[in-house]
């Protein structure tokens, strides 16, 4: 069973950004901080993820499908989030940061 690092250890500031880009929430539990924030993050992206293949997989008619999903609201929508996984990085990358200089590691 893997064993995720104790606040206290050393953290690698790129590899926390990448976690939380690509799984937002998960460059925080590699961090050991913010704990229950990271469990809710990963908490709606599994559910966001769960509810757009869902909606991806039913097959809607194909004038509902024009009126509830224009192009623009897809755009919106990946715009979104991947301008807060970008936030969620750069601030796992600042924690990581921060967590070296506290615990005294270069």
């Amino acid at each position: 069973m893997p064993v995720l690092p104790n606040s206290k250890s050393r953290k690698y500031p790129l590899l926390a950004a990448l976690f939380n880009f690509f799984v937002p929430g998960l460059g925080y539990a590699y961090n050991a901080r913010r704990n229950l924030f990271a469990f809710l993050l990963l908490l709606s992206v599994v559910l966001f993820w769960i509810v757009s293949w869902y909606l991806l997989s039913t097959e809607l008619p194909l004038h509902a499908d024009k009126i509830l999903w224009p192009a623009w609201t897809r755009i919106l929508d990946e715009m979104s989030y991947f301008i807060a996984s970008l936030a969620f990085a750069i601030d796992a990358f600042d924690e990581a940061k921060n967590l070296n200089k506290e615990n005294g590691h270069s």
